[in-house]
């Protein structure tokens, strides 16, 4: 057990330290609090287990629980890997990191999901009898999804989402409202519970891809970055690894030579060969090429190289992202999407400027004619003559 607690705790210190390097101030807090958290209800709900079964550590029980701590270990490990390669610039997994801190997938999503849900006040009833009856109606267990659908801010933002989102994306919302056919295909009228169950997969399928509304000022700073106003944040440097008080090398390099030759020759890299030197006093690594060891490791993924692809970025979150604002004249509710950092990611169509178009005049009088526009000329022996009219 005390195995399991060193690795957890050393998982969770590099979890710490892999979001302390990303490039981004408001990802680096979130993605530390939520570490966090994720670890702490881990925790206690591995205490409440140990409190309400204490057989479940001894016995027989103990291999299940080992088994479940280290398949919990190795997908915390995976996890760290896509942190590590978000603080090194990888493409795919900031995206995914920025996705997660920004609500597109999940915890927070699921947090933004329920503060849309929320009754709003105007529909809270003010008699108590009525108040009873509403709380009475919700113990049946039913689902009322008329009472949801009917709340202006929902059906509003559904409407807008359906008009506004992406194409690229894999989940959208196809309709607004669900599709409920008169009769099935015996000409019957369709059973309650077959209604039922149809609006129940259109609720769950219409939460799976709802992109939640962020709050005004999350949604501003994204514009600022996308756009260019905000500056991006600066990377925060990574601190040089200790270097030993004696060159004592020997050793590890044995140590190195050994793991070489055991692993499989598909796991050894080419520069780790190419890093052997042989000396009159035996084979002896150069670690000068260490550094450019480390940085060929991940050289298959896109990573992000400069501020406009950090900006495009951004734009591409934006574009995910909306807030909703009521109206206070007319009592509507007011959506408002972002777009994408340059023109054609927006959806605006790019046009030839004409100071661009004065590189390519007078090129006319240079065109050839090709031989497909060339008119065909059939010989007068295969030209039938036309009937006669006499």
């Amino acid at each position: 057990m005390q195995d399991h607690l060193a690795k957890s705790r050393s998982l969770c210190r590099s979890f710490l330290r892999a979001a302390s390097y990303l490039p981004d101030n408001f990802a680096r807090a979130y993605i530390h609090k939520h570490i966090v958290l994720r670890f702490r209800d881990s925790l206690d709900k591995q205490q409440s287990r140990a409190n309400k079964n204490p057989w479940r550590s001894t016995g027989l029980h103990i291999t299940t629980t080992e088994l479940s701590i280290n398949r919990a270990i190795a997908k915390g490990q995976k996890k760290l890997n896509v942190l590590i390669r978000a603080a090194q610039g990888g493409r795919q997994c900031l995206s995914k990191v920025l996705m997660i801190v920004h609500g597109r997938i999940g915890r927070r999503k699921r947090e933004l999901i329920k503060q849309l849900l929320e009754d709003d006040s105007d529909e809270i009833p003010g008699d108590t009898t009525a108040l009873e009856a509403m709380l009475n109606e919700d113990r049946d267990g039913k689902f009322h999804l008329e009472g949801l659908l009917a709340r202006p801010k929902l059906n509003s933002f559904l409407c807008s989402q359906h008009l506004n989102q992406e194409k690229d994306v894999r989940g959208t919302i196809k309709t607004t409202t669900p599709k409920i056919p008169e009769e099935n295909i015996w000409g019957r009228t369709l059973p309650l519970k077959r209604v039922e169950s149809i609006k129940r997969c259109w609720w769950a399928s219409t939460l799976k891809n709802i992109l939640p509304p962020l709050p005004r000022d999350e949604f501003e700073r994204l514009k600022g970055l996308s756009n260019g106003k905000i500056p991006l944040a600066a990377i925060p440097p990574k601190r040089s690894p200790a270097k030993p008080l004696y060159k004592c090398n020997d050793k590890k390099d044995e140590l190195q030579f050994i793991q070489m030759l055991r692993a499989p020759l598909r796991k050894i890299d080419e520069l780790q060969i190419n890093s052997i030197e042989c000396t009159s006093q035996g084979l002896k690594m150069k670690h000068d090429t260490s550094v450019a060891q480390s940085q060929s490791q991940d050289w298959r993924e896109k990573k992000i190289r400069c501020p406009r692809s950090m900006r495009r970025l951004y734009g591409k979150i934006w574009s995910l992202t909306s807030t909703i604002s009521e109206d206070v004249n007319t009592g509507k509710w007011i959506v408002e999407w972002g777009h994408g950092s340059s023109k054609f990611m927006s959806g605006q169509v790019i046009r030839p400027h004409p100071r661009d178009a004065e590189l390519f005049q007078g090129l006319e009088k240079f065109y050839v004619t090709s031989l497909t526009n060339r008119k065909k000329v059939r010989p007068s022996s295969h030209i039938a003559a036309p009937p006669s009219l006499c």
